[in-house]
């Protein structure tokens, strides 16, 4: 391999305006590429597993509030009331939010007649009896 020469200027008139200020945009731009890489067609497989995962908690905590308020404690003054209730509705919004995001992508590629897959390859079946 040639090598070519290269003549390298210092800067003269300002300096350099990437810095460490840019890491959160470039990190933005990394998850977003990476989100429309791997969720793009199907953005229920994110949403639908986190929103379940917090619905679960925060039914579990609500059903234990349940059982202490039924042995006759108070429940109305504790924090773990707002997190169970906070997690029961953000686990709804979120699969709830994956659902419309799907129906989005299937509506989208619908309307330009495009298909959501690609076939790798077709097997010849043969439908002859033996």
């Amino acid at each position: 391999m040639t090598e070519m020469p290269v003549n390298h200027h210092p800067r003269i008139y300002c300096k350099s305006k990437y810095g460490m200020g840019r890491i959160n945009k470039v990190m933005s731009d990394l998850l977003l590429v990476l989100f429309m890489q791997k969720y793009f067609q199907r953005p229920m497989h994110i949403f639908g597993p986190v929103g379940l995962v917090l619905f679960f908690l925060g039914f579990l905590i609500n059903i234990y509030l349940l059982i202490i308020k039924l042995t006759g404690e108070k429940i109305g003054n504790r924090p773990l009331l707002i997190l169970g209730v906070i997690l029961l509705l953000a686990g709804l919004q979120l699969i709830l939010f994956g659902i419309v995001a799907e129906i989005l992508m299937r509506t989208y590629y619908e309307s330009q007649h495009k298909k959501a897959f690609r076939v790798r390859s077709i097997i010849e079946y043969n439908s002859t009896p033996v």
